[in-house]
């Protein structure tokens, strides 16, 4: 997936700790190291276990799911972003 198309509190299929989870985008960040490279990322939620997860890469993120109206289940979008 490509940074460009992450969307701050959208649900993603995340790989987290070599599994496979659906996490929501709480927030962007953007901190420099000292000496002096800038790095990126998101703040993100695993909605299973409710524990904070930090996505440094959007190489983390496998594909864009939207909530369905039923219990908990989730739609999958297409690969490409919608802009």
């Amino acid at each position: 997936m490509k940074a460009a198309c992450v969307v701050i509190g959208g649900l993603y299929e995340a790989k987290v700790s070599g599994r496979i989870a659906v996490v929501r985008i709480v927030s962007a960040y953007e901190r420099t190291t000292l000496s002096g490279h800038v790095l990126t990322g998101w703040h993100a939620i695993n909605t299973a276990t409710r524990r904070a997860v930090d996505i440094r890469s959007a190489q983390r993120l496998r594909r864009a799911l939207i909530p369905s109206r039923e219990s908990d289940r989730v739609l999958i979008l297409g690969a490409r972003c919608r802009q």
